[in-house]
């Protein structure tokens, strides 16, 4: 029997994870905090998101970590999110966003082949360096409660390609984040 919709016209594939706070938590209140933040992000999101991460970064043992039941203080009658919430929050979002990278890429990626950046907008986007090259990939960060979670939706570029030379369009890759045009 025929399927009476129209097929989704690019091919994608698409990656999800989740990653719970409280273990990233567990991880950066350790001795190896710097070590993880090394392993899980690339120079350049190290830079970018240095202010947060710095106290973790210095050669002084990293910070206390804030009670479990304690995602908030109070400043000035004003509640806030804790510092080092922020950082748990921040960490356990790019290790999801990372992995649900990982899992929409037909390629075998590392950790530094992935770099999660922001559009103006303040949306998120991953950059992949692959075999083809560097391209884009879609995706959606979101933390609640204990969660931090990651969506990511990837052009799939051999059956992009092999489409565009049967059709005699001539793609390009571009490279440094650009996706294919």
């Amino acid at each position: 029997m025929a399927s009476n919709f129209a097929r989704f016209p690019l091919p994608f594939r698409l990656g999800t994870d989740i990653c719970r706070i409280p273990r990233m938590r567990k991880l950066l209140s350790g001795h190896n905090a710097k070590s993880l933040i090394r392993r899980v992000l690339t120079e350049e999101e190290r830079r970018a998101a240095s202010a947060l991460l710095e106290p973790y970064m210095s050669d002084n043992p990293p910070p206390t970590p804030v009670p479990q039941t304690a995602t908030h203080v109070e400043e000035g009658g004003i509640r806030k999110v804790a510092p080092n919430t922020k950082v748990e929050n921040f960490m356990a979002g790019r290790f999801a966003a990372k992995e649900a990278v990982m899992k929409a890429s037909d390629d075998r990626l590392s950790w530094h082949d992935i770099e999660i950046r922001k559009k103006e907008s303040g949306k998120p986007f991953a950059v992949i360096r692959s075999d083809a090259g560097w391209r884009e990939a879609l995706l959606s960060i979101s933390h609640d409660g204990d969660y931090a979670t990651a969506t990511c939706i990837v052009a799939v570029e051999d059956a992009w390609l092999k489409e565009s030379k049967q059709d005699g369009e001539k793609k390009e890759v571009k490279k440094a984040g650009s996706t294919w045009i």
